[in-house]
């Protein structure tokens, strides 16, 4: 009899844990229609859906002058728009989520299938609109599309210079250039660069001034010598393959060796010649320049402003463990 009772609450027990799960499911599934619009980081975002046919649209009063860049209210915008679908009533993965909207009532009453479509825009305040305000673009019609792209980027007015919404400090509008130094290659994408009163600059951030158009980059070598053992065999472009937000490609312009960051360049004096090459292991990269090894290091951590990289003196025994 003790027995019995015991399984009967054992039961109550298991039944009044679902009952809390699947409510918990319920609620997570539904929170998804709640509103996102919110402020942060200085950006105004707004998000609107299809799910909701009677909320309320985003910035109706915006007019897009550009791909990127819009006209509201007597102000400038610089606009990221982010586009995605779901089946709110169906997931693949398997995770709870998905099985718990499938016991939600929305889906109880809607379409299985049905796709619900959302745009979510990302407002960045540019400037007080100007007559002279325009948005840069090339009426070249054989230049590759990621050229389009980096050019609609930037935009100017009678006073500033903008990439991506932001002020380029100490660029002109009246002799401001975007270039493409490297050639058409999509691989080249990555590197915006461009060019007013003498200046370069990254990505519209002030860099090291120097003759992009004669840059070459170092194809890793197999086997570093010098009793080193050998990696294995790397592919010619591979610097360009792994190319991440703080990633970069190493080469040389004369006598100097160069990294090109996205945002900067990073000049070694007088660290090229005949004999300098450069050789990977284990997501670090190494230079042989006048008779001694370098490694090629950022001491950046986390969100750090300084995106720079050194040279510094390489250690034999990490490299020994860790060739590949």
């Amino acid at each position: 009899m003790l027995m019995l009772l015991r399984g009967k609450d054992s039961m109550r027990g298991f039944r009044l844990f679902g009952l809390v799960v699947l409510s918990a499911l319920l609620i997570s599934c539904d929170e998804r229609d709640a509103s996102m619009d919110v402020m942060y980081k200085g950006d105004e975002v707004c998000k609107e859906s299809t799910r909701n046919m009677f909320g309320k649209k985003c910035f109706p009063d915006m007019k897009m002058i550009s791909r990127n860049y819009a006209l509201m209210d007597g102000k400038i915008y610089w606009v990221r728009l982010h586009e995605s679908s779901e089946v709110p009533c169906y997931s693949s993965s398997g995770d709870m989520t998905g099985i718990g909207a499938m016991f939600s009532p929305r889906c109880w009453v809607e379409e299985r299938n049905r796709v619900y479509y959302t745009k979510e825009y990302v407002l960045r305040f540019v400037a007080s609109y100007s007559p002279k305000f325009r948005a840069l673009k090339t009426d070249d019609p054989k230049a590759p599309r990621w050229q389009r792209d980096q050019l609609e980027s930037y935009a100017s007015d009678n006073a500033s210079v903008y990439f991506e919404g932001k002020k380029i400090e100490r660029a002109s509008p009246n002799d401001f250039s975007v270039i493409f130094p490297f050639g058409i290659e999509d691989k080249w994408n990555v590197f915006s660069v461009s060019r007013s009163n003498g200046l370069l600059f990254m990505e519209g951030k002030l860099s090291e001034n120097v003759e992009l158009e004669r840059f070459n980059y170092f194809v890793p070598v197999q086997c570093p010598g010098h009793e080193l053992p050998c990696t294995s065999k790397k592919d010619p472009e591979y610097q360009f393959k792994y190319l991440g937000y703080d990633g970069g490609v190493l080469g040389w312009i004369g006598k100097d060796v160069v990294y090109l960051r996205r945002d900067g360049i990073d000049v070694y004096r007088g660290k090229f010649s005949s004999g300098t090459f450069m050789f990977l292991s284990v997501g670090r990269t190494y230079l042989f320049s006048g008779e001694k090894f370098y490694e090629l290091r950022q001491f950046n951590q986390g969100y750090s402003y300084d995106k720079r990289a050194y040279l510094v003196d390489m250690d034999f025994g990490y490299f020994r463990e860790n060739s590949y």
